[in-house]
């Protein structure tokens, strides 16, 4: 290394550091935030059904329990009718008759399942799962040969059927596609 290279090194480190030890830490001033905190938006806890005949509210996790739970009640009442634990996300589409409500759980990150409720009552009447991809439909691999599986866009065809949209990403097998996105139609006892 030359001598000239050397001094120019270091006048580059003088220069850095001096830069270092003269720069004054900024404050963020208390307004920034305040404003931070006030444009994030509050989940919504509580929802009025389409045609006003039940309330489904989220109850959040506690110490004890670390699950959350959607309840359904009619409104003004405190008895519930339906109890649904969750870990992540769930979706409500009620029928439209609201004889029924489907609910769309994200169980995994990389999958979900639609239970199916009969109203009043709330009874379980049908759990749509990844197993029941190729049984629904013949001409589909089975939704176990993917390691994502994802149920969306249930729509309510009648008091004991569904159709919903399937995709299907990331075969396990090479012989698949590596993305299947199609739609199932689901009958079940009403």
């Amino acid at each position: 290394m030359t001598a000239r290279m050397r001094v120019v090194i270091g006048l580059a480190v003088a220069l850095l550091l001096a830069a270092g030890c003269s720069v004054q830490k900024r404050t963020v001033p208390p307004y920034a935030k305040n404003r931070v905190s006030k444009n994030r938006r509050t989940p919504k806890r509580q929802v009025e059904s389409p045609l006003g005949e039940y309330v489904v509210k989220s109850e959040a996790p506690s110490a004890k329990k670390p699950e959350r739970d959607i309840v359904i009640t009619r409104p003004g009442e405190k008895r519930e009718i339906l109890r649904f634990p969750f870990q992540r996300q769930v979706d409500v589409v009620w029928a439209p008759d609201e004889s029924g409500v489907a609910v769309v759980d994200l169980v995994l990150q990389n999958e979900t399942r639609v239970v199916i409720f009969a109203l009043p009552s709330g009874q379980p009447l049908y759990e749509l799962r990844r197993e029941q991809v190729c049984q629904l439909n013949p001409q589909l691999p089975c939704g176990e040969s993917y390691t994502h599986v994802y149920f969306s866009n249930v729509v309510w065809l009648a008091p004991d059927r569904i159709e919903v949209t399937v995709d299907m990403i990331n075969p396990l097998e090479r012989n698949l596609p590596q993305r299947i996105h199609s739609t199932l139609a689901v009958s079940f006892p009403h």
